[in-house]
């Protein structure tokens, strides 16, 4: 070809690049993500149930707010045989999964702590894949570990105690930490998972770190808030749960209850010190009641229950309950309501039951039908509507095609047994026949799915099933189908 040819050419192609700009494309806007490969070199480390693999350049997009690099699927097996990753959100071994998050990673190396998850003996695989940025990069294969053999232990680690913020200010952060976080109670490769709340129970943040990285940058505990001016006005509170690195010798503890408030004010700055929940044993404005049954009658609708149900007030509950010769104790309130865990004990062989009310009616009903078996604070309270209901959802429906329905309850992570509960959801357009039941965990951004719920709807249109999971309860028409 001549010069004066190839110039022809290279003039059309020109002519062509500016005619397709000014008819609002691009000759180069179709171009396809790249796909990202998949993590090398996944394994177990050691009995730690931590998942370690490779770093992938350029994996990493933001979603809800946070720099998410990759996600991961959990199976468990009876036999050595692997799981087959051809539909791996649909497989019967999944346990958990997280694919709408990510995991912690350093430089090189990237690691997931999945022994919160391990829940009955068997072998364990974990399967990772990178998050691409969906303009320049695509999600990659999954990758799939080695084989990791759990004996399920019978002891739990400490649970930690004497909870107590702690500021540092040459890097103006506030930390969580515990009397026994740096004791014989735990060792260096133990974890602990903080999440910070506000006073009306939303999740903040959360961090989680391995005792050896707090020692090593002589932290005194895991970093949660550092305020700006963005930051609203009010109450912030966590918890803390240790994570074992030992999984086959000790169970995660129990969750910490509340600590004392961390209370800011924009003018006055942080002033960490005690509770200022205003709960009261003195409260008697709660209408037990004789319950009003499946057709949730609203006469109490303004009934209003104290922040803390103590011994004392279950113990009211429980008399007025035996008294009128029932089985069951009545509760109902329109804001959080936490039962003590040393109140359980006095409703003896009494189910218990609270109603969360709103705009005139029951939104959701919790009942526990061996309470004074329980031993831990428990938040019994719960919405379909508000803030959390409405983040969540507009999580899900971001990711996913068949966009769930949400109920949000106060209690987060496990209840301690199997609870029935009864929520009006809004099931319009939705096949009755067909639904499936997750639980979403907003501080380790995991769903599980509840996999035998025994859901029914009754007459009124409310929802009953079976879980022995709390946090955001997400109801799909089918199993979840991401976009």
């Amino acid at each position: 070809m001549s010069r004066t040819s190839s110039r022809i050419l290279s003039l059309w192609t020109a002519l062509a690049l500016v005619l397709a700009l000014f008819a609002g494309t691009s000759l180069l806007a179709n171009a396809a993500p790249v796909g990202l490969s998949a993590p090398d070199n996944l394994h177990w480390d050691g009995e730690t149930g931590v998942a370690v693999w490779d770093s992938v350049p350029n994996a990493g997009t933001e979603i809800n707010g946070h720099d998410s690099k990759y996600g991961w699927i959990l199976f468990r097996m009876d036999t050595e045989a692997p799981p087959s990753l051809e539909n791996p959100y649909f497989d019967e071994h999944m346990v958990s999964s997280l694919i709408i998050g990510g995991a912690s990673y350093n430089g090189a190396v990237s690691k997931y702590n999945l022994a919160g998850n391990f829940n009955e003996e068997g072998y364990y695989y974990v399967a990772v894949r990178a998050l691409g940025d969906g303009v320049d990069y695509a999600d990659s294969p999954f990758a799939l570990s080695d084989a990791f053999y759990y004996t399920a232990p019978s002891e739990k680690l400490k649970t930690p105690a004497g909870l107590k913020w702690s500021f540092r200010e040459e890097d103006g952060y506030y930390y969580a930490t515990c009397e026994n976080l740096f004791t014989e109670d735990y060792i260096s490769t133990d974890s602990f998972d903080a999440v910070c709340y506000d006073e009306a129970g939303e999740v903040i943040d959360w961090c989680t770190k391995t005792r050896a990285e707090l020692e090593e940058k002589g932290l005194p505990g895991l970093p949660l808030i550092k305020p700006d001016g963005d930051l609203p006005d009010g109450n912030y509170y966590f918890t803390l749960q240790a994570l074992s690195s030992r999984i086959s010798q000790f169970l995660p503890s129990d969750v910490s209850g509340k600590s004392p408030a961390m209370r800011w004010n924009k003018e006055d700055g942080n002033t960490p010190g005690g509770d200022t929940s205003g709960s009261s044993d003195s409260d008697d404005s709660s209408g037990s009641g004789s319950g009003s049954g499946d057709g949730y009658d609203s006469a109490a609708a303004s009934a209003r229950t104290p922040s803390v149900q103590t011994s004392s007030r279950i113990g009211s509950l429980a008399a007025a309950a035996k008294s009128s010769g029932e089985t069951v104790a009545r509760s109902r309130g329109t804001g959080t309501v936490t039962v003590s865990g040393s109140a359980w004990t006095q409703l003896g062989e009494l189910d218990f039951q609270h109603d969360t009310i709103a705009n005139g009616a029951v939104q959701v009903r919790v009942t526990i039908h061996n309470p004074a078996a329980l031993r831990q604070d428990l938040k019994v309270s719960g919405y379909v509507t508000g803030q959390s209901v409405k983040r969540v959802g507009d999580l899900f429906e971001k990711y996913f095609s068949n966009a769930p329905k949400v109920m949000h309850l106060d209690q987060a992570g496990a209840w301690g047994q199997e609870v029935r509960i009864a929520a009006k959801f809004d099931l319009t357009g939705m096949n009755r026949n067909n639904l499936v039941f997750y639980s979403y965990n907003q501080a380790a951004n995991t769903y599980t799915q509840i996999l035998n719920p025994r859901y029914l709807i009754d007459a009124n249109g409310y929802v009953h099933f079976t879980t022995s999971l709390a946090g955001d309860i997400l109801v799909s028409d089918g199993p979840l189908v991401r976009k």
